[in-house]
């Protein structure tokens, strides 16, 4: 697979303007943009308007609403961009979008002179290279997920075998049956979940 250097077309679940429902503390949004653009500002008609507009225009609130005053939301708009594209790719089908996207770098390419979120391409800008946060942190994201999967695959691999040996109560081989791990061959049934042995699938 090549690798992504814009959010259009069959990559367009990448954008923050993908619409996606997620709710940041209590507020629901329907877009990472609309939560990105609320938190620029505690004015709560700033919120509720990016809460029922498109993306498009919550960007638009967002470059004329009055900006906090209780920190500087340059300081953690990262971590904030971060959090929040955590929650998206938390849900299906984007997890799975993403996860499909395996090891190509993510680049969210632009013509908007945007060389912070992304890299844009634009005859102004074709020199600079962009920093591309958002896509550095899709692929952070992408790695995380990754990583709990190899550690859930492995727990289960070492569950499985400690399992298949026997039952703890009876000596009895065990297998899983429907989800949890038993056997059947005395009354009344042995069961026990992986939590009883000290393992469990994250």
């Amino acid at each position: 697979m090549p690798d992504i250097t814009e959010f259009r077309g069959t990559n367009r679940f990448l954008s923050n303007f993908a619409l996606v429902d997620i709710e940041v503390q209590g507020y629901p949004f329907p877009s990472t943009e609309n939560a990105y653009q609320a938190y620029k500002s505690q004015d709560k008609s700033h919120v509720s308007a990016c809460m029922h507009c498109t993306p498009g225009v919550s960007k638009a609130l967002g470059k004329t609403c009055n900006v906090r005053d209780d920190f500087d939301f340059d300081d953690i708009k990262v971590d904030f961009m971060t959090a929040i594209n955590k929650l998206k790719f938390m849900q299906s089908p984007f997890y799975e979008k993403l996860m499909a996207t395996g090891d190509v770098q993510i680049i969210e390419g632009n013509t908007w002179h945007d060389n912070f979120w992304g890299d844009c391409s634009c005859d102004s800008c074709k020199d600079i290279v962009g920093q591309n946060h958002l896509g550095k942190i899709l692929m952070s994201i992408r790695a995380h997920h990754r990583l709990d999967e190899i550690i859930e695959d492995e727990a289960w691999s070492v569950d499985e075998k400690v399992y298949k040996s026997s039952c703890m109560s009876c000596g009895k081989p065990i297998q899983k049956i429907g989800g949890i791990w038993q056997h059947t061959t005395c009354s009344p049934r042995h069961m026990a979940t992986p939590q009883s042995f000290g393992r469990s699938k994250r």
